[in-house]
């Protein structure tokens, strides 16, 4: 009989630890490991039918911590008829959120997983109470997992283990004749094209971000800006490109299912965050052979070819996009397939890990 695990998540949409759960489903051996999915949101659910192909069910509460007290009456009902996991993986970028490890552990599950994606709490108020959890996650928490060591140090401080956000390498080589398809379907054959792919949130800072475009703007008229992704502050983005008139250049293709073949059509990749755990995106534009802009404040674990520039956001806008325009100059996009197998980052090292992992802690 398979190892019954509990993915815990806010949602499953295209966000980097929903990517992450995603890889290791699709490739793990699912006759020896199964997953199920306890989320608090099903707002852009884009992975739902394909949970549900590979085996998988979706359980859904209210959401947290806008509907506390409902959130908690559904999850410890959830908990209590639902006895039969083995583990519960519950991924965070915070410790906001403890109750499903609580409840795991009050009704029996043995190994029970916290594992961090971020690096800072979203909103300043959060890390009051991330702060105090720091003391409490030990007392229902038997294994701790962090996608880097900077974030397993800022939710732990010592004491975990790193699961790499891998990747499919195969499927981000650089394709020539799905850029060519998809730039002259974009109308955007001979552009100079900028790009992002993230969730509009407040940490991606878009803002920053379509200033720096703006600064491109001048130096490269024609210049094209790519996002991919959805978010609270899609609209508000969408605004501020408005009111600077530069709207026939910025291109929002909302959440993409294949962006893998976005990336190709990218010939900059703009990222930058005032924070971040490790971004898949980023594995994935090196892989794809993208030269990356980004913020110094990812962790340098990030580093993985020397398609990687960091700059300071203490910067001007006018620099970064100075350090942009520098790098259209002769550049010759190649494949980085090998650098980003030889440093971890292969979607099999990974899923063999867990589930060796999974496999082990029930023998215990």
């Amino acid at each position: 009989m398979a190892v019954k695990v509990l993915q815990v998540l806010n949602g499953l949409g295209h966000g980097g630890a929903e990517a992450f759960v995603m890889n290791m489903y699709r490739n793990i051996d699912r006759g020896e490991v199964q997953f199920d999915f306890l989320v608090r949101s099903t707002d852009n659910s884009n992975y739902e039918e394909e949970v549900k192909q590979l085996g998988g069910k979706i359980y859904v509460t209210a959401p947290f911590p806008k509907n506390v007290i409902k959130n908690w009456t559904e999850t410890k009902y959830f908990f209590k008829t639902h006895r039969d996991y083995d583990i519960v993986h519950v991924h965070a970028n915070s410790l906001l959120y403890l109750l499903p490890l609580k409840l795991a552990k009050k009704y029996g599950v043995k190994c029970r997983i916290i594992h961090s994606h971020n690096t800072r709490s979203a909103k300043k108020v959060y890390n009051i109470l991330h702060n105090y959890n720091k003391r409490r996650v030990k007392k229902y928490t038997t294994d701790y997992f962090a996608c880097s060591k900077i974030a397993g140090e800022w939710m732990f401080n010592s004491h975990f283990n790193i699961i790499k956000n891998a990747i499919d390498t195969n499927k981000f080589r650089y394709n020539r004749n799905m850029r060519n398809e998809l730039r002259k379907e974009l109308n955007i054959s001979n552009k100079f094209v900028v790009g992002h792919v993230g969730r509009f949130t407040h940490q991606k800072n878009h803002a920053f971000l379509i200033e720096v475009f703006k600064e491109i703007l001048k130096c490269k008229n024609d210049a094209i800006l790519v996002l991919i992704g959805d978010g609270e502050l899609r609209s508000e983005v969408y605004e501020k490109v408005r009111k600077l008139g530069i709207e026939d250049n910025v291109v929002f293709c909302g959440s993409k299912g294949n962006v893998a073949d976005y990336l190709n059509i990218f010939d900059v990749f703009l990222f930058p965050s005032y924070f971040e755990g490790l971004p898949i995106a980023l594995i994935e534009a090196q892989a794809s052979g993208i030269p990356c802009v980004i913020s110094d404040t990812i962790s340098d674990e990030i580093l993985v070819t020397d398609l990687v520039h960091r700059k300071s956001l203490k910067s001007e806008a006018r620099e970064w996009a100075e350090e942009i325009i520098n790098l259209d100059n002769g550049y010759e996009r190649k494949d980085r397939y090998q650098e980003i197998v030889d440093a971890g980052f292969d979607m099999n090292h990974s899923v063999q890990e867990l589930q060796n992992f999974y496999l082990n802690s029930i023998k215990l």
